[in-house]
């Protein structure tokens, strides 16, 4: 069988991988051998009617997103598969780079590549988890992290840890919504910090899914009744609920959509640009198209919850994603496109069709 984590991981083959150590909570200790743990929890439970198990390959969600997505896109002749994007729980993305892209110490332990190739010309796909410890400085540089962001950050298990996700991933988004409500409510309103419910003064008390279906509009019902519903206020309150506090609710909401998705759609422009699947637009566009039409499509395959259901998260990184590369290649005559599409299963069917890939490479 393949087996597919969500956890970031070390592998030197298909069949092996170790945890790395991670900033979210999970109980789950670094170094661990992931298929070991499997096999040997499974042999321990293993009644006589279930069969052996062995695992022929392991990888991690965004990978198998990106493995799904080649394997099963009917890309036209002007198209290209060239990139998994998860945007749930956490935010992450996978594109196969060439081996010069990489540092030397970012190269597995084990290379096996055929003759006649050059290792350094070899693609791998590389799990990117966006950001990492250390890496906030070019988001302050332009500007991108506020105070909100600093304040959930600092309540992190692991501050700093992965800084691009605090600010466009579901597990936090609904966060940095209450943080701003809270401030709003409190400072620019007034309010007294006791008379809000307490669900506004706990973390993670307005979640991301709330907020998802929070707008005009919506099949939830009206605004001000979700907001009623959701966060009672006590008896002996003198705050009210208005039409005005939903508003400003959803405005907050929609910015950090707005937000997030700007930054999904430089983010994948930027990583797309490291692949050199998109050229320097201060370069002569070198790429070929094989229709009239003259345009050339990169195909991202996505999936996660809080792309397809949080406001307008999809809709907004198509269209960040299209003014950019307008901006950059519309003076050049080419028509390039960045292009999402969807890939909701790939981390089940990309652990199923690595299966075979690894045999056969074990075989031959």
């Amino acid at each position: 069988m393949g087996v597919t984590f969500s956890f970031p991981m070390k592998q030197t083959s298909l069949s092996e991988a170790t945890l790395m150590a991670m900033g979210k909570g999970f109980a789950i200790t670094s170094d661990l051998d992931l298929g070991g743990h499997l096999i040997k929890g499974y042999e321990q439970h293993r009644t006589a009617g279930l069969p052996p198990l062995k695992i022929a390959a392991i990888t991690n969600d965004a990978v198998a997103t990106l493995v799904s997505f080649v394997y099963q896109y009917p890309a036209a002749p002007n198209q290209k598969a060239a990139m998994g994007l998860i945007v749930g729980t956490g935010c992450n993305a996978t594109i196969p780079l060439q081996f010069s892209k990489l540092h030397k110490n970012k190269f597995p332990g084990l290379i096996s590549v055929q003759q006649d190739w050059d290792l350094l010309d070899v693609g791998i796909a590389v799990n990117t988890e966006w950001s990492i410890n250390g890496s906030a400085s070019p988001l302050r540089m332009l500007g991108l992290i506020s105070r909100w962001d600093d304040e959930l950050d600092k309540a992190c298990e692991a501050p700093g840890f992965q800084p691009l996700e605090y600010m466009t991933a579901g597990r936090y988004l609904g966060e940095l919504a209450r943080l701003i409500f809270v401030d709003f409510l409190t400072t620019v309103q007034g309010v007294p910090p006791e008379d809000l419910p307490q669900g506004l003064h706990q973390r993670f008390g307005l979640s991301t899914t709330f907020l998802s279906h929070f707008y005009p509009g919506s099949d939830k019902g009206d605004i001000l009744e979700q907001l009623q519903k959701e966060f009672d206020l006590s008896t002996d309150s003198t705050f009210t609920w208005t039409s005005d506090h939903a508003d400003t609710l959803y405005h907050i909401a929609k910015a950090i959509q707005t937000r997030a998705a700007g930054i999904v759609a430089a983010a994948t422009i930027g990583l797309l640009r490291c692949a050199d699947e998109l050229p320097d637009p201060s370069e002569p566009v070198r790429v070929g198209v094989a229709n009239g039409d003259n345009v050339e499509e990169l195909v991202v395959g996505y999936t996660g919850g809080c792309i397809q259901h949080f406001q307008d998260y999809l809709k907004d990184t198509q269209a960040f994603l299209d003014f950019i590369t307008q901006e950059e290649f519309a003076a050049q005559g080419k028509r390039i496109r960045v292009k999402l599409e969807p890939c909701h299963d790939g981390g089940i069917t990309g652990a199923g069709i690595l299966v075979p890939a690894a045999l056969a490479s074990t075989q031959a």
